[in-house]
């Protein structure tokens, strides 16, 4: 009797068909670094923020995360082989080698995972904890982009990019696996914060220009909404529904990212950093980024690590 293949149809659910595709084709993903590290007791990393998606995962050995507050920062969850952590950027965080470990392998990823409004796909997951479903072969296709990137950069982005949309995907079966079941039997999204809707197109054609012009100390809200033919009041509604930020807020965050960055991959003086960035003053920029990195802007430099 001819057979005939089992599309498993019942494998994924609506809701989980729904936010892969918006995770896959919404949002850029691009690998900025991918690292193999060897560490040896006693290891630890400062407190610290990264300007972007930050993902660790031990290969031998253990380490511990304490996020969040440093004056109270709770028990922290250690992070075996087979598991990892996922850090959106902006979230602060500690690092160090579980109690009775003397040895820490570790790959590290700093990436670019956002939609093209900037709104970080990490920051979408309620836990910023997962489990690897084939551990090594994760591995094995990340130490893979760790040596291309060093030989062939181009290949090895673009094999980053692909290891990036393997995780992602299974990132978001993880979180929506043990949602609990609808009244129609439907999987709700369990761990899978909202907001992957599109941003108001007014709102997008604003976010563009905030881009193009970031270096400009000009660029104000009043301006942007002239632009939009919308009053100053009515365009901070509409950009707050589309993003859950206001534009000015938004501004000042793509500025510091942006600055974060230059501070990790140029040799530039911090003073032409903040001209780079749109800041009026050096004094203001070391005022908001200590405000929101918790160091000043040579501190950030200096603290670079894995």
């Amino acid at each position: 009797m001819p057979q005939t293949p089992d599309k498993l149809s019942g494998r994924l659910t609506e809701t989980q068909r729904d936010s892969i595709r918006i995770a896959l084709c919404e949002n850029e993903m691009r690998v900025a670094s991918c690292m193999f590290w060897h560490n040896t007791a006693p290891w630890d990393v400062p407190w610290r923020t990264c300007p972007d998606t930050f993902i660790l995962m031990p290969t031998e050995g253990a380490f511990r995360v304490y996020l969040d507050d440093p004056a109270d920062p709770g028990p922290g969850r250690a992070v075996a082989p087979g598991e990892y952590v996922m850090l959106p950027e902006g979230r602060r965080h500690l690092l160090v080698i579980e109690d009775g470990c003397t040895r820490l392998e570790h790959i590290s990823v700093h990436a670019h995972i956002a939609d093209r409004w900037g709104r970080s796909l990490a920051r979408r997951f309620a836990d910023p904890f997962g489990r690897l479903a084939a551990p090594e072969a994760t591995w094995r296709m990340l130490l893979d982009v760790t040596s291309l990137m060093a030989d062939a950069p181009e290949t090895g982005r673009a094999l980053g990019e692909v290891a990036l949309r393997a995780l992602m995907t299974e990132r978001i079966r993880e979180a929506s696996a043990s949602a609990p079941a609808s009244s129609d039997g439907a999987s709700a999204k369990a761990g899978l914060l909202p907001d992957f809707a599109g941003a108001d197109p007014r709102v997008a054609a604003a976010v563009d220009v905030m881009r193009r012009d970031l270096a400009s100390p000009a660029l104000s809200v009043e301006q942007l909404a002239r632009d939009t033919g919308l009053s100053p009041v009515r365009f901070r509604r509409l950009f707050r529904q589309s993003l859950g930020t206001g534009p000015k807020e938004y501004l000042q965050r793509l500025r510091l990212q942006r600055a974060a960055r230059l501070l990790l991959r140029t040799a530039q003086p911090v003073r032409r950093v903040a001209q780079e960035c749109g800041f009026a003053s050096d004094h203001y920029f070391h005022l908001v980024f200590r405000e929101a990195f918790h160091v000043t802007p040579t501190e950030y430099r200096e603290q670079r690590g894995p």
